[in-house]
């Protein structure tokens, strides 16, 4: 199947039986679309590979594990990685790998096998924002054994997307359901004072995400002390600067409520998005 996607198009792609993709849309009817029962990967094909590929592997292997859902997951990888490199060479894209439990049943499924599908959209390198933001204490992110995991079952999400568009503000910070700071509506959270480096640990719910994994490893290896905790909003609002990570960038958060942060660019952290 030959695939032709502009700028500004977006392409949903099914795995079908034969390990092929194609936009079938026979197989909407899947535990994907009426539970939300599977896991989703946010990546960036720079036109020649998957960029950050052994992260993505490492976290999508976590979250089959975590919801028992049966999958090679290094082969599914390799399989979609060299999939857009035989039908786009050369093209930055933006894609979306959905892996879900391919099983007939109600709430408790038959069977733990996995699907897979894809959605591509063109991709721009777009600079880094400075960002006006708010704490949102209304939609509490749960404590779940999956919390870490991009699920497919995105609601508190969603809210506080709604939320954000309703404040006029272009950044949401989200809680756990102790209190603590969280991550933000679809990006991790990092602040620095004092020239230390802050991020919500794991256990505060957040996204592993995969942009969260690769700068907290290049302030390491830079010599930076990174402090991953629980900490209250409190904290974060006595920060020097502070930033969003996702695996599309980094952005700055200008403001948040009444409080003015730093926005000077941290070079070093911005070249590991640039394509």
């Amino acid at each position: 199947m030959n695939i032709h996607l502009s700028d500004n198009e977006t392409c949903f792609l099914f795995k079908s039986k034969n390990g092929q993709f194609d936009a079938s849309p026979s197989q909407l009817a899947n535990r994907a679309y009426l539970y939300g029962d599977g896991i989703f990967e946010t990546m960036i094909f720079t036109g020649a590979e998957i960029r950050f590929g052994k992260q993505h592997i490492s976290r999508a292997f976590k979250g089959c594990t975590t919801l028992n859902i049966e999958l090679n997951v290094e082969q599914a990888f390799q399989d979609v990685e060299q999939y857009l490199k035989e039908k786009f060479p050369g093209k930055i894209l933006r894609v979306r790998w959905n892996i879900y439990r391919d099983s007939v049943g109600k709430y408790t499924p038959v069977s733990h096998h996995a699907s897979e599908s894809l959605i591509l959209e063109a991709f721009t390198y777009t600079p880094p924002q400075q960002k006006s933001a708010f704490i949102n204490k209304q939609f509490v992110v749960p404590n779940l054994p999956w919390s870490n995991c991009k699920t497919l079952n995105a609601l508190v999400y969603v809210q506080a997307g709604i939320s954000r568009k309703k404040a006029g503000m272009d950044e949401v910070i989200l809680l756990e359901a102790k209190g603590n700071v969280c991550e933000a509506g679809a990006s991790n959270l990092f602040w620095k004072k004092d020239g230390v480096f802050y991020s919500p640990c794991l256990t505060s719910s957040c996204i592993e995400g995969v942009g969260r994994t690769v700068v907290m490893e290049k302030l390491q290896k830079k010599g930076y002390s990174v402090v991953e905790g629980e900490f209250k909003p409190s904290e974060i609002m006595k920060a020097d600067l502070v930033f969003t990570t996702n695996v599309t960038g980094i952005h700055y958060i200008e403001k948040i409520n009444s409080t003015e942060f730093n926005i000077e660019p941290i070079e070093f952290i911005e070249t590991l998005f640039v394509i």
